[in-house]
């Protein structure tokens, strides 16, 4: 018997080049069989899924979730079962001097799975502090070179390899100051030694958009990707870099990293317009940005729908491009048999939606993705309709 029988819904796998009415068993926390008609009598619990979206589960690649860890740190839990997420990716907020915590109080008691990019600085991101919503206080670790530890880094990668994805690095004159490339530097040495990606933030200048890319890897990832300001991706003719171009040609990972402060329409609007989509869509989801702008990962996708972003290469932005950045797309991104059955159930809704960018720059849309359910490992951890 199956545990679970989801019937006629839309199943929307980029991974398999899958888009029908379809049904999906789950039995054993797996994906056990997707067929056209599977008989009900088979399965301990069937749910009618008719004319909603049956996904994998989602994956958002640059999250804050150190909560009690970090002033900037979510809880999870809060979070991840009633939006559809099953994964999350920590984006730095622990460095190699409090990872253990974060991987003891966090990691291993979350519903959902927790992978982290670890920052190149000892004490990750120690000081963000949410009090003041209007004008938060906050220090950019970066700016002392006496906080990057780039052996201790080493050596908390190397024990911890299946947790650790990546090192993180922030850039930028908010959070590396006068330093510029340096700590960029520091932590390709790291990545290097470990055999990891680097990702990095990037905010106002120093360094510049252009410098910043061109030391990039295949494999790296530059989040913050579509962000505004002064400091941007696209020229005064609303043309992507051409060094943006050359780095993804080399490999180089291009995500959202939406945030508080790090992603405009305007510049979105320009790379959809030279039909450049991200590779990765996530939302630097943190104390703040989870009360203002970004919100959770379901909106920051529908944004992406209502910009003209094709539904596939939404879901698979954020689903099976960012389980294969961080290496575990055997096991999650996508509903082949015998995989975690990892799903969620959302409604494609229509209607007249407003979305904001962090500048409160407005959007209007007419689709928005409802999560209505939430699978991890084969357990139904959220039902919005029960």
């Amino acid at each position: 018997m199956f545990d679970y029988l989801l019937k006629d819904g839309r199943v929307i796998d980029p991974a398999q080049e899958i888009d029908g009415i379809m049904d999906v068993a789950i039995k054993d926390g797996k994906v056990c069989l997707m067929s056209e008609v599977i008989d009900e009598s088979e399965a301990r619990d069937t749910i009618s899924v008719k004319g909603k979206l049956i996904m994998p589960g989602l994956i958002d690649l640059h999250t804050h979730i150190y909560w009690g860890g970090t002033s900037l740190g979510i809880n999870p839990n809060d979070v991840g079962p009633k939006t559809g997420v099953t994964t999350f990716v920590d984006a730095g907020s622990s460095g190699p001097g409090n990872f253990l915590g974060f991987k003891e109080h966090i990691i291993e008691t979350s519903i959902c799975d927790i992978f982290a990019f670890l920052n190149i600085s000892y004490a990750g991101i120690p000081y963000f502090s949410s009090e003041d919503f209007a004008n938060p206080n906050m220090y950019g670790e970066n700016q002392a070179l006496e906080m990057i530890k780039v052996q201790s880094a080493i050596n908390i990668v190397e024990k911890y390899p299946l947790i650790i994805k990546g090192i993180k690095v922030r850039l930028g004159m908010n959070t590396s100051g006068n330093l510029s490339l340096i700590p960029l530097k520091l932590a390709l040495k790291a990545a290097e030694t470990t055999g990891k990606p680097v990702m990095v933030h990037i905010d106002e200048a120093p360094p510049t958009v252009e410098e910043l890319i061109t030391c990039l890897r295949s494999k790296d990832i530059i989040t913050h990707s579509f962000k505004g300001g002064t400091n941007k991706f696209t020229n005064k003719n609303g043309e992507v870099l051409s060094e943006l171009l050359e780095a993804r040609k080399r490999g180089v990972i291009v995500d959202i990293g939406h945030g508080v402060a790090s992603f405009s329409f305007k510049v979105a609007a320009e790379m959809i317009k030279n039909n450049f989509y991200p590779d990765t869509i996530s939302t630097d989801l943190h104390a703040l940005s989870i009360k203002k702008a970004a919100f959770d990962l379901p909106t920051t996708m529908s944004k992406f729908l209502n910009l003209g972003m094709p539904l596939d290469k939404v879901v698979y932005s954020s689903t099976y491009a960012s389980a294969e950045v961080i290496g575990e797309e055997k096991e999650i991104g996508h509903l082949k048999t015998g995989s975690k059955a990892d799903i969620a159930i959302f409604e494609l809704k229509e209607g007249n939606y407003e979305f904001y960018d962090p500048d409160n720059v407005k959007l209007e849309g007419k689709l928005k993705l409802i999560p209505i359910m939430t699978f991890k490992d084969g357990k139904l951890i959220y039902n919005r309709e029960s």
